[in-house]
């Protein structure tokens, strides 16, 4: 003979926990003095949800404006072959101020830029072809 099991979820979904906690303190309020909860803590209970419901409401409105405002520094930031952005006037100064430099492009360095001078060797087969 099969044995019957039983398994109560409690979600880790934050919206879904508040949502099943809301629930909860509905149904415990409803029940009144017939509650089967009366003897735990649910003042605390609906203080703790009150807390994370708030919380939680004020993060959501905070990762709203966060994104909102990550994409008005994207747009700002653009790309170096976008017009009228960041990046790409950015990439105009570099070009411009490695023109001046020519002969010294650590001088970009003061400039804030990261300047990294390396040596790039040619193989053989290009050294005699005259590559």
């Amino acid at each position: 003979m099969a044995r019957k099991t039983v398994k109560v979820k409690i979600p880790e979904n934050p919206d879904e926990l508040i949502l099943l906690l809301g629930k909860i303190l509905a149904k415990h309020q409803s029940d009144g003095a017939n509650s089967p909860l009366k003897s735990l803590e649910m003042q605390l209970f609906e203080t703790l949800l009150n807390v994370a419901s708030a919380a939680n409401a004020e993060m959501q409105r905070l990762y709203d404006l966060a994104k909102i405002e990550t994409g008005k520094r994207d747009n700002a930031f653009g790309s170096a072959q976008t017009n009228q952005t960041l990046l790409y006037i950015t990439a105009q100064i570099r070009d411009l101020l490695l023109v001046i430099y020519k002969t010294n492009p650590r001088e970009l360095g003061q400039w804030g830029f990261d300047v990294v001078e390396g040596e790039v060797t040619t193989s053989h087969r290009e050294a005699k072809n005259g590559a």
